[in-house]
């Protein structure tokens, strides 16, 4: 069972990545939120994080990206790597953070704070999450999902999938507005191509 104080750590780590989706929510609105046609029907680019130990398949190449950590948990880890990119009324990220060896880490945390700061956002009126346990290639995961409802505009839907192998914890995270089907077709498409490599 998971302690008080690792399950703490982990849910700071996902909020990492919460932050990013919480910048992208309280920007969206600055541009055409829709998700054209051709994201579904062009090819797509197959993307890797942790030196090529994840893989999954995005609209275009994403770009590295900077990622902060706080003290808290800086001190407890080993390496770390983001790549994101928003385009086409979608922000498509993943995360990687390998944690010190020796620190037991837990899952579900890292899928809690994956959403826990959305809800902090300013012009964020709720959010409903959930997160469902699943696996990839073999490895347990969990299924994140949210549903951002804005104090103006459109909610926005969150969809991911958060995983540990041995110390790294990864997250692939896919953020459109909510009524974009087109989006939520995005979001399966990358969901099913993730794999790691052994």
């Amino acid at each position: 069972m998971d302690s008080k104080p690792l399950k703490a750590l982990m849910i700071i780590v996902g909020v990492l990545v919460g932050l990013l989706g919480v910048r992208y929510v309280v920007s969206r609105f600055r541009q055409d939120p829709e998700v054209p046609a051709e994201v579904l029907t062009k090819p797509w680019s197959v993307q890797s994080i942790g030196g090529g130990e994840l893989r999954f398949e995005a609209p275009w190449p994403l770009n590295p990206s900077p990622v902060d950590l706080p003290p808290e948990v800086g001190k407890n880890v080993e390496s770390s790597a983001a790549l994101s990119l928003e385009k086409d009324g979608l922000n498509a990220m993943a995360i990687r953070i390998k944690m010190r060896q020796g620190l037991a880490l837990s899952l579900a945390g890292a899928a809690d704070g994956t959403t826990a700061n959305l809800r902090n956002a300013a012009g964020v009126a709720s959010v409903d999450s959930a997160k469902q346990a699943t696996t990839v290639s073999g490895l347990p995961a969990y299924n994140v999902s949210a549903t951002i409802h804005r104090q103006n505009g459109e909610s926005m839907a969150l969809r991911g999938v958060v995983l540990l192998r041995g110390q790294s914890i990864y997250q692939v995270l896919v953020i459109y507005r909510f009524d974009q089907t087109r989006g939520a077709e995005v979001w399966t498409r990358v969901r099913d191509s993730l794999a790691l490599r052994f």
